[in-house]
């Protein structure tokens, strides 16, 4: 009892889309979370907007894996993944007229969904052969258009990744206008990316904005806003940096150079560059305006993990969690307007998180390599005296490191 007690947690875990908040929520004994829908994150209750119940055969286990607001809110089109498997079923309700509407996306995996006027973006599969839906690898990745009320045999075809596996991906800006295209095209030595742009308002092809070899690193498009795309790489710039460049004239502007810090994550969000910096186990939000200048700044304690949560421009406000060794997810609001930082919810656990504390320490190993590590302990441990139990964990590969995350694991030791 005393393990199962430790090792509780209950999360609300906020996504902001239009103007309402959404979050997954475990009602009675189903064992698949249903979307409840909020007006305000104050408000004490909110509506069910989705229950995969209502689309499960007998016995069946599905689950809500991804779902998307359109601009109007009048309808949300979410997946549904049966039985744990990677293929989605695609499914839209019409939120003025709370009901399920007869459309049915199918051979989709591996997809975002992004909408544009009154229908929406995904990549579809080549259909595999009948008994064979989960042993055959996915080939021939194909984009297509969906309008809503229509038949999947009636949608468009917006983009063809050719008939192998591909690792394509794509975006819609947040202002809907344009399309944009992950890529690659093989070469001699390899291959090397590619992203395209289509402009959704006009009659046009796509077009290449970039190109560029593997081993430059990576381009990340943010955004576009005045007639400018805003982009994240770290070619020449391994803690990364931002630049815009014009579609039309493909001049290019450097906006953010690289700091001395790593750049984790950046969002563009109420015209404004929101940046999340790393450095020797701490974080710092930095807010700039759309040529670059700082505006402001917002530190957080060393040993915890800041994560952004997507937004889009239009939104007034940014949502982050942050969480550590010790504490599970806490969500908050940053007014953007104001820079006030509101409350939204946090995850409930069995036991007080004020009773430990994080250092970030490095040293050397014996080859010189520089080692950062967290020690994570109750306050008032004598963390000299050689008497105290540690339980250690280590990675390092791939240039990924690891930072602070929660397991209630931790907590029973």
């Amino acid at each position: 009892y005393r393990l199962d007690r430790l090792s509780y947690v209950e999360n609300k875990n906020y996504k902001k889309q239009g103007s309402k908040y959404y979050y997954l929520a475990y009602k009675d004994d189903f064992t698949s979370p249903v979307l409840v829908q909020k007006n305000k994150y104050t408000d004490e209750y909110g509506d069910i907007v989705i229950d995969p119940r209502s689309f499960a055969k007998r016995k069946e286990q599905i689950t809500i894996s991804g779902y998307k607001v359109n601009k109007a809110e009048s309808h949300i089109v979410f997946s549904l993944s049966h039985s744990g498997s990677d293929w989605r079923e695609v499914r839209i309700r019409n939120l003025n007229k709370d009901r399920y509407l007869d459309d049915v996306i199918k051979w989709v995996k591996y997809s975002p969904i992004y909408w544009k006027n009154n229908g929406f973006f995904y990549w579809k599969w080549k259909k595999p052969e009948k008994g064979k839906e989960l042993l055959e690898q996915a080939t021939h990745q194909k984009l297509y258009y969906h309008k809503i009320n229509t038949k999947q045999e009636e949608d468009k075809l917006i983009f063809d990744s050719g008939e192998a596996f591909s690792r394509s991906s794509y975006k819609v800006t947040s202002d809907e206008r344009y399309l944009l295209i992950y890529t690659f095209d093989e070469t001699e030595d390899g291959y090397k990316k590619v992203i395209l742009f289509k402009d959704l308002n006009a009659n046009n092809d796509f077009k290449e904005l970039l190109s560029y070899e593997n081993e430059e690193g990576d381009y990340s498009i943010i955004e576009h806003l005045n007639n400018r795309f805003f982009i994240y790489t770290n070619n020449e710039s391994n803690n990364g940096r931002v630049f815009s460049i014009n579609p039309t004239t493909k001049e290019i502007t450097n906006i953010i150079p690289e700091y001395n810090y790593k750049l984790d994550q950046v969002d563009i969000v109420n015209n404004k560059i929101i940046c999340l910096l790393y450095k020797k186990g701490k974080y710092t939000l930095l807010i700039h305006d759309l040529n670059g200048k700082l505006l402001s700044k917002l530190p957080f304690d060393p040993g915890h993990k800041v994560t952004l949560l997507k937004a889009d421009n239009n939104d007034k406000e940014l949502i982050y969690t942050v969480n550590s060794f010790y504490f599970p997810s806490i969500v908050y609001t940053l007014d953007l307007q104001n820079n006030s930082v509101d409350y939204i919810s946090k995850t409930t656990i069995a036991y007080d998180h004020e009773k430990f504390e994080t250092k970030f320490i490095h040293y050397k190993s014996k080859d010189g390599t520089y080692i950062p590590a967290y020690l994570t302990y109750k306050k008032g441990t004598n963390l000299t005296s050689g008497n105290a139990p540690v339980f250690l964990h280590g990675y390092g590969g791939f240039g990924s490191s690891m930072l602070p995350h929660f397991d209630p694991g931790y907590i029973l030791f």
